[in-house]
């Protein structure tokens, strides 16, 4: 009997061939998902290092960071430099009005949602807008996050998630039939033994609050947390409602339990909050998400009822990374879209809370010599997105132009050790740190000049 190699054997040497092939077949260096460069500097003693420091930019109130010449950009090539949140119709005026009052002492919270893609996902840059801003206004707490991980890269710093038992349903598959995914765009549904844990690097949440759906005949399930008596929540309802129950932790707690007790629940995610004044800022990043998931995939009246529940005091929209297929660009369309799904974020929120959309990073993309550009259909969907954002009346921050524009992607990507990963697309910790800095920065300009005697009267 004749023996044929194994599938993984079989596997394994496809994968290698592929990564040798990429490199000198015509037209496929473009396409090259390996790069050996990246593997030796993954392993470089400073690679990522989430204690490391990023470099510090010029022109940004510190001195400029010396570089080796080897990484220093070619004449002319822009560098991570200023931009301005584009806001000609004062819309985040009752944003820079709360983080007044706030910074005069008022016990207040301001409630940031931050919806994107697989970069929000992973909490990549949203992690240090986040203690950049609780810095500065105080920590109201981490916000919200998914009830278990959908996907095996989905992170939040300083936060591990985990359970087993539950069906999951996103909005970006549109697999739920009655189209209602809670704040995070995922719903799953367990029976009982189903459970999921949150743990905490370090204390400091006061309370636990459990997203979830009322049901006819929707059963229930207990959270624990470290230190407390279980509490036992009921999900059924003569009607389908959207809810969320409070959980008190004590100071100390670091872990937070739910298991499913009876009959079918279905739970949206965890959100963390703190008694004390200050910023809640949830990132709510989908693999693979296109602007349209709020357009078009959520149930009418899901999303208004999730908004109202949670009273945010600015909603950022952080699309458009996957708004391309290849180079090419299908701009009437995208346009459309575009439109259609601020009309239906600024119809949903809570009157005065403004929208405000955050352009993506650039995007590289290696030519046939396996150089990194930006293509021009890239460039153009962030000028599409620009455009209609105007248009409607929604502040814009072009975080693709603060990063340095076109070719920013390649720069980033040979710097040592690279801002930004392999695949051209996610940033390093020390990238997103830089790209969370710029848009703090732009925030805090805007509202610089907000304030009395900034030169924008209140």
């Amino acid at each position: 009997m004749r023996r044929y190699p194994s599938k993984t054997v079989l596997t394994l040497l496809l994968t290698a061939l592929l990564c040798v092939a990429q490199s000198w077949i015509p037209g496929w260096k473009r396409y090259r998902f390996f790069d050996s460069a990246a593997v030796v500097r993954a392993f470089h003693p400073g690679w990522d290092s989430p204690t490391s420091s990023p470099p510090v930019l010029a022109g940004a109130g510190n001195p400029a960071e010396p570089r080796p010449a080897a990484t220093t950009p070619p004449s002319g090539a822009r560098t991570p430099r200023a931009v301005e949140i584009e806001d000609p119709t004062g819309a985040m005026r009752p944003f820079y009005e709360k983080l007044r009052r706030r910074e005069q002492g008022e016990n207040l919270t301001l409630n940031i949602l931050h919806y994107g893609e697989s970069p929000v996902s992973a909490d990549l840059v949203t992690a240090d807008i986040r203690e950049l801003l609780q810095a500065r206004f105080g920590d109201a707490g981490h916000g919200f996050c998914l009830l278990v991980k959908p996907w095996a890269w989905y992170e939040h710093r300083r936060i591990a998630i985990s359970g087993t038992g539950w069906t999951i349903e996103r909005v970006t598959n549109s697999a739920a039939p009655d189209g209602r995914y809670g704040l995070g765009g995922v719903t799953f549904a367990g029976g009982a033994g189903a459970h999921a844990e949150l743990r905490l690097a370090a204390p400091g949440a006061s309370v636990a609050r459990i997203h979830f759906l009322r049901q006819p005949q929707g059963g229930s399930f207990r959270v624990t947390a470290a230190g407390g008596a279980p509490v036992e929540i009921a999900a059924s309802a003569n009607e389908t409602a959207d809810s969320v129950a409070s959980v008190p932790l004590l100071p100390e707690a670091k872990q937070v339990r739910l298991d499913v007790v009876s009959g079918t629940v279905r739970v949206f995610g965890w959100e963390l909050r703190s008694t004390s004044p200050g910023v809640v800022y949830s990132a709510l990043g989908l693999n693979g998400a296109f602007i349209d998931v709020l357009g078009r995939r959520y149930r009418s009246g899901h999303l208004e009822s999730v908004w109202r529940e949670e009273r945010p005091d600015l909603i950022v929209l952080n699309y458009g990374t996957n708004g391309l297929i290849g180079e090419k660009m299908a701009d009437v369309w995208f346009l459309g879209e575009v439109r259609h799904a601020l009309k239906r974020a600024k119809g949903a929120a809570p009157a005065g809370t403004p929208v405000l959309v955050m352009s993506p990073m650039d995007k590289g993309w290696r030519d046939d010599t396996g150089e990194i550009t930006t293509s021009e259909g890239y460039q153009q969907m962030v000028r599409l997105l620009q455009q209609a954002s105007l248009e409607e009346g929604v502040p814009f921050y072009n975080t693709f132009e603060a990063m340095g524009g076109p070719g920013s992607m390649g720069r980033w990507y040979h710097r040592d050790p690279p801002l930004v990963g392999g695949d051209l697309i996610h940033p390093t910790t020390g990238g997103g740190r830089i790209v969370a800095k710029l848009f703090v920065d732009a925030l805090l300009r805007g509202y610089a000049r907000y304030k009395p005697g900034g030169g924008v009267r209140p």
